[in-house]
C-alpha cells in the first residue's frame, strides 16, 4: 500500500498526518487549512497518517507502484 491522496471532503485540518510524516510526503496547503499528498511516490509506507487520522482522510492504493529498471547502461 502506498498514499494516493487526501481526501479533502473529510479532512479537519487537524495536521496529525504531516506531522507524523518523516518522508516529507504529506504538506499543509496554508489557504485551505488542509493536508495534501504532494510526493505521493515518496511514501515510506508506514501508515502512521492512516493510523492517526481521526476523519479517515487518508487514501492508500492497494500496491506501492515502483518503477521497474530497465537496464545497465
Amino acid at each position: 500500500m502506498a498514499i494516493e491522496r487526501i481526501d479533502q471532503e473529510k479532512c479537519v485540518g487537524c495536521g496529525q498526518c504531516f506531522e507524523t510524516c518523516y518522508a516529507g510526503v504529506i504538506q499543509m496547503d496554508e489557504v485551505k487549512q488542509k493536508a495534501v499528498a504532494n510526493y505521493p511516490q515518496d511514501c515510506a509506507v508506514c501508515c502512521w497518517c492512516v493510523a492517526l487520522c481521526p476523519a479517515q482522510a487518508v487514501v492508500f492504493t492497494p500496491v506501492k507502484m515502483v518503477p521497474a529498471f530497465t537496464s545497465w547502461g
